[in-house]
């Protein structure tokens, strides 16, 4: 929300994340920035070429966005989804920072233990 309130929407995806990995180094919160993604598929170990854009404290994904909110799609929302299975977080959330009110920017999915979503699996 901080990162918002400063800067408001308008700047490209990469501006937003620096500055959301300053707003959690300020608040001393662990996290790891383009996270590798690695996940078992049939007895086999891949490296996607893909990357997290945020795990926090270990538990938690956040997606960055900066897309008009017309062009965030289920797409968006079902990448989130994948990468909590594959990487085994339990939650996370995409904000979009392209909107005038961020809360309206913003959906969490939770995935249970066993793969399934929990309700609700995105909310704003």
């Amino acid at each position: 929300m901080e990162v918002h309130r400063q800067l408001g929407p308008g700047l490209v995806d990469s501006a937003y994340r620096d500055c959301l990995a300053r707003e959690f180094q300020l608040r001393e919160l662990v996290f790891q920035r383009d996270f590798p993604l690695s996940f078992t598929y049939k007895s086999r170990l891949i490296h996607a070429a893909d990357t997290l854009d945020f795990v926090v404290e270990g538990t938690f994904l956040v997606h960055v966005l900066a897309l008009p909110a017309h062009e965030i799609s289920l797409l968006h929302k079902g990448r989130l989804v994948t990468h909590l299975k594959l990487a085994d977080i339990p939650s996370g959330l995409l904000v979009n920072f392209n909107v005038e009110n961020l809360r309206l920017g913003i959906k969490r999915a939770i995935v249970s233990r066993d793969g399934r979503f929990t309700e609700p699996a995105y909310s704003a």
